[in-house]
């Protein structure tokens, strides 16, 4: 494996979601042994080199993250995910890229990698060309990778912004249990393990995603009294999109 390792940049790249894709699929019982074993001969760098860039950076401050690395910490967390979903592909493809963006983070920045949420959904597209992942693959990157911080602390955001992550998880591939999952696996992805409220994150994700469900355009103009042959004459759409972010948010608090 090891004298086959170079000739790998011959393969394309689509060839290397096939083999994930497989691997998720399969698996009976370790999968991060696919990606220590590629490691191992030196082929992870080659094969999927934004995991293999992981190994270089610190997990986090180690107060936290006494694990070490980010490549060992996503391990974990794919290791945890596959203790609760199996062999669920969309719940272990969150798992491994939920911190993809942590290979970008500054030097000077380090142990800490501010943003780094940011950077990771900024990674999906171009994750998604690379292994011709479908553009739902590339939305749950996208939003794994954005919200999985925010799991944790969701009683801490505004109404505004709990509706604009919800709706994001309600327009994923994941069900709320699955991101649920995410932030129990990110907890047990930990050393120490940290603890996460399961219950609590699911209560806030579930009634913002039942507010959005019972609250939409139509209400908002029906609510006002709007002419409906005025949208986007007299009254522009813009003015609807802002009162049903208004309407909703109001709504969320009044639930919460």
């Amino acid at each position: 494996m090891k004298e086959t390792a170079p000739k790998l940049n011959s393969i394309p790249a689509d060839r290397f979601r096939l083999e994930l894709l497989k691997l998720f699929k399969q698996a009976e019982n370790s999968p991060r042994k696919f990606f220590d074993i590629l490691d191992e001969v030196n082929a992870l760098h080659k094969a999927y080199p934004e995991i293999a860039a992981l190994k270089f950076v610190p997990a986090g401050p180690k107060k936290y993250h006494k694990e070490g690395s980010a490549y060992e910490h996503t391990m974990r967390v794919v290791e945890s995910m596959f203790n609760q979903q199996g062999n669920n592909v969309d719940s272990l493809l969150g798992a491994l890229f939920h911190d993809i963006g942590k290979a970008s983070t500054p030097p000077s920045e380090l142990p800490n990698h501010y943003g780094h949420d940011k950077m990771g959904a900024k990674m999906a597209p171009e994750i998604q060309r690379k292994y011709q992942f479908n553009k739902t693959r590339k939305y749950l990157i996208k939003t794994v990778s954005r919200i999985h911080m925010k799991l944790h602390d969701l009683d801490e955001l505004n109404a505004t912004t709990m509706i604009k992550y919800s709706n994001m998880i309600k327009s994923s591939p994941l069900s709320v249990d699955q991101f649920i999952n995410i932030g129990i696996a990110d907890a047990n992805g930990k050393e120490p393990k940290s603890k996460f409220d399961d219950g609590k994150a699911k209560y806030h994700i579930q009634t913002a995603i039942d507010v959005i469900n019972d609250i939409d355009g139509n209400q908002v103009i029906d609510s006002r009294g709007y002419n409906r042959e005025d949208i986007g004459s007299e009254i522009p759409g813009e003015r609807i999109n802002n009162l049903l972010k208004q309407d909703r948010a109001e709504e969320y608090r009044r639930r919460i």
